[in-house]
């Protein structure tokens, strides 16, 4: 049974599917500026805030836009350490002039987002192009029009794009419909109950404990779910 019926404006990637990102625009634009400030010979934006070992820690401030969560997927840093996360150029830097303007128009901080290692990888060198920008943007939420949760948490493609050829392109070349994924919202739905207990102190510590035990498990089994390719 699905429930995307429900899901027309929810976000997929969040438990309570409230939306994600909010101003990221706005937040972008002052991370921009504090790196004008504290590093003004900086032209490729991509470069220092990748740059895990920045002195001044921007990929860390990057990663805190998005609360720690892959724009494409919704994972986070409850289940995989910051480290594993990775900035990726929404418009492949592929695409752009090979020379250092192209690296440049590239990396500006409006063409990044943060991405699992899992979605950066899987999403490689695709080309988002023409309409497919804005449907698919994560910064304004745009991409929870495409994709909703049924009622197993799979991510799936809503009807009205389910015979859309990129859209399809983008939903298998990301591997969004593998298990992996669905066991990654298994994870964090669990997480959150465990926060919201612990939070109103409405939990035993044998339920702390069954809840503890589940979220080894899934993790576990996330691992050995995960594609070789």
């Amino acid at each position: 049974m699905s429930t995307q019926d429900n899901t027309k404006q929810l976000d997929y990637r969040t438990v309570d599917n409230n939306f994600m990102l909010k101003q990221i625009v706005e937040k972008k634009e002052r991370l921009k500026q504090q790196i004008k400030k504290l590093q003004p010979r900086i032209k490729i934006v991509y470069n220092v805030v990748s740059d895990k070992q920045n002195k001044n820690n921007f990929f860390e401030c990057f990663a805190n836009i998005y609360h720690r969560k892959c724009a494409y997927c919704g994972t986070s840093t409850d289940i995989q350490p910051l480290e594993n996360y990775e900035i990726d150029h929404y418009i492949c830097e592929s695409s752009f002039m090979d020379n250092t303007q192209g690296r440049i128009e590239a990396g500006k901080i409006e063409n990044l987002v943060l991405s699992c290692h899992n979605c950066n990888r899987f999403k490689s060198n695709l080309l988002i192009k023409n309409n497919y920008v804005q449907l698919l943007n994560p910064d304004d939420n745009s991409i929870c029009n495409i994709f909703y949760r049924d009622d197993e948490a799979n991510i799936r493609i809503k009807d009205e794009f389910i015979n859309d050829e990129f859209i399809n392109e983008f939903y298998n070349k990301l591997k969004l419909a593998n298990e992996f994924r669905r066991i990654d919202y298994s994870i964090l739905q669990q997480q959150h109950l465990l926060k919201t207990l612990r939070k109103t102190k409405k939990i035993t510590p044998k339920i702390e404990l069954v809840l503890l035990r589940s979220i080894e498990k899934l993790k576990s089994k996330r691992n050995n779910s995960l594609p070789k390719k």
